[in-house]
């Protein structure tokens, strides 16, 4: 009897030695899960960076938007509107502080801003329209000076372009608005 219970006990224990992974197979499917996970490494790097470029093409945009809404509302004979006499445009450098978070006038001393807007306003007279072309582009040789008696200046062209600084994820990117203002 004593044989018979051994037996049965010997045959349980050799039968459980099938269960679980060798250490063959255990190194096969982790050099199948390394080899996925470094296939898939580069797709979330490259996603990391079109997220990225996205939130600066969308904050360049904005940055558009909002100076051309801004002027957009003003007066026609707006002093900011204004141009001086002698000129046929005026120009205003601004740069985005990190810091302060806001506008500051002017390009920075060190050179280092995120973001650069450059706003142009000229004025012309409803002639200097090509009816030919669709876009009303504008000969800037037909800007009237900023001395023009008030009657003939029927339209301002506000352009305001944000620049972005290049950085570790290409190069500078930047955006263009431009609208018609008429009196």
């Amino acid at each position: 009897m004593d044989m018979v219970g051994t037996t049965a006990r010997h045959a349980r224990r050799s039968t459980g030695t099938d269960e679980g992974f060798s250490l063959i197979e255990l190194l096969v499917a982790s050099v199948m899960l390394v080899t996925v996970l470094l296939a898939i490494i580069p797709l979330f790097m490259r996603s990391i960076q079109n997220n990225t470029a996205g939130n600066v093409h969308t904050k360049i945009s904005n940055y558009s938007k909002s100076q051309v809404e801004e002027l957009f509302q003003l007066d026609f004979d707006h002093p900011r509107l204004d141009i001086p006499a002698g000129q046929t445009e005026v120009s205003i450098d601004e740069h985005w502080s990190r810091a302060d978070h806001e506008w500051k006038p002017g390009l920075p001393a060190s050179g280092l801003a995120p973001w650069i807007r450059t706003t142009t306003v000229r004025q012309y007279n409803i002639s200097a329209i090509d009816r030919d072309v669709e876009t009303f582009d504008f000969p800037k040789s037909s800007a009237l000076d900023g001395g023009a008696a008030a009657g003939s200046v029927h339209l301002k062209e506000i352009i305001v372009v944000v620049r972005s600084n290049s950085g570790p994820l290409g190069p500078t990117r930047q955006i263009v608005l431009r609208t018609l203002k008429a009196k």
